[in-house]
């Protein structure tokens, strides 16, 4: 097996953690702290061809900046529907615990389970209290395209990572003379 030559430099921050073999240097690590804080050990490995570069730089690179990054956005995607619902709520009620009690029960977001319907609402109340009364206001009566709109514009205030990743990705657009947007 060819060795790559950030190996060298990876294995002094892989030491501490036993039983590591080189095979699964082709992996990403995830070890938990004694804060709960979580340090996630992304390997470089060579990229396909077809692979889009800038987002491997992106991360790698908010990776170094910060010590810890919120990565609850695996629990919910974009959900502009479903923020809508909370959003509506909030508005009758004014408070986010009265809320957060309201939609659960309610099952306003028509989860199977009470335990998704608490991940589901946790992450996406938490991305909605970062907009302003006129935003939410926006996102709970406004057309379609709105609502996608502030509920993205709550995912970039909540999560930095998606900040830098979508920075640089339009950068990288511009870079080469392509300023069309398309939609997917």
């Amino acid at each position: 097996m060819k060795i790559p030559l950030f190996e060298g430099e990876l294995m002094g921050w892989i030491s501490p953690i036993q039983g590591i073999k080189k095979q699964q240097l082709r992996t990403t690590l995830v070890k938990a702290s004694s804060s709960q804080e979580l340090i996630v050990f992304h390997l470089l490995i060579p990229l396909p061809s077809w692979a889009p570069k800038v987002e491997w730089r992106s991360v790698a690179k908010a990776m170094r900046k910060a010590t810890k990054y919120c990565l609850s956005f695996t629990a919910a995607g974009l959900k502009p529907e479903l923020a809508a619902v909370i959003a509506r709520t909030h508005g009758e009620t004014g408070s986010w615990k009265q809320t957060r009690t309201l939609v659960l029960e309610r099952n306003a977001l028509q989860t199977r389970s009470l335990s998704s319907a608490k991940r589901l609402e946790s992450e996406l109340r938490q991305r909605l209290e970062l907009l302003s009364q006129p935003q939410l206001e926006l996102l709970a009566e406004g057309s379609s395209n709105d609502r996608l709109a502030m509920a993205w514009l709550a995912v970039l205030k909540r999560i930095q990572l998606t900040v830098e990743l979508t920075r640089d990705l339009l950068l990288e657009k511009l870079e080469g003379s392509d300023a069309l947007l398309r939609r997917s």
